[in-house]
């Protein structure tokens, strides 16, 4: 039995086949074309699947980037991707390609993926993408926490001060903050400490926060700001996160994703 494994993006599908021990045997990148509405974007998923279906596959796991009903199979809201609220994803694409279909939302089923992959021996893990802006995903005891209206995970919404995190910490505040129009035109080796300070004392406070409120063995970062900007400050953060932490009997366990195609391999463990 092989499984497909898709994550969509604003901008991109990709789409990834498995062998039943879980190795890649065919991969396939498309535009989105979100901007070209709702038939279209389903028209390119539908015709990602079509090419890397064959007559051994029998899964499909879907990654979406937004708001996401897991047990009903529905698109609440996918910010990046309009035109699908309440849609009901699932029963579309099982009656169109006939396979057995589960969704989930894509920060989520990255911390699966990293979980199941690198950390196989924790009860529980924090996975948190710093992307555009925030998501996050936390597995216990091997599973995804969906909460009581699969919403568990938005702590990038949490407020510091006043202000949602991921307004400080993610891409689209760091850019405005350092005068940069893509955090890959910093030179972090020559980054002003000055500006620095806020964005790295509310990552740090923030982190602390999530310590107290999950008592995770570990917290992993993925996402593009994630890995390319604050993995350059990861002992810096440590030390600040567990700073704040003396005197309790827990200390920050902090890792940065090397997981390639998170979303996807997630995707494919909605069936494990």
């Amino acid at each position: 039995m092989k499984t497909i494994g898709l994550d969509v993006g604003g901008t991109k599908i990709l789409g990834i086949r498995f062998d039943q021990a879980g190795k890649v045997e065919a991969r396939l990148k498309v535009s989105t074309e979100s901007n070209k509405g709702r038939d279209q974007v389903l028209g390119n998923l539908l015709g990602v699947i079509e090419k890397l279906k064959d007559d051994q596959v029998e899964n499909l796991g879907l990654a979406l980037p937004g708001f996401v009903d897991a047990d009903k199979g529905v698109i609440k809201k996918l910010p990046n991707v309009p035109g699908l609220e309440d849609f009901d994803i699932v029963n579309f694409l099982e009656t169109k390609t006939g396979l057995k279909i589960k969704i989930g939302n894509d920060a989520r089923l990255f911390a699966l993926a990293e979980q199941r992959v690198n950390f196989a021996k924790s009860n529980s893990a924090l996975g948190i993408i710093i992307g555009t802006g925030v998501g996050s995903g936390f597995i216990l005891n091997g599973n995804i926490y969906k909460g009581a209206h699969n919403f568990a995970g938005e702590i990038g919404h949490q407020c510091v001060d006043g202000n949602e995190v991921e307004s400080i910490i993610a891409g689209k505040g760091l850019e405005a903050l350092f005068e940069v129009t893509d955090l890959s035109d910093l030179d972090l080796s020559k980054i002003d400490e000055v500006k620095l300070e806020r964005p790295l004392e509310v990552l740090s406070q923030w982190l602390t926060n999530q310590v107290f409120a999950f008592d995770p063995d570990v917290i992993v970062i993925g996402g593009g700001a994630g890995i390319h900007f604050w993995a350059h400050f990861k002992e810096e953060i440590i030390n600040s996160v567990n700073k704040k932490l003396a005197g309790y009997p827990v200390e920050l366990n902090l890792q940065f994703s090397n997981l390639e195609n998170a979303g996807v391999v997630g995707a494919r463990f909605l069936f494990e």
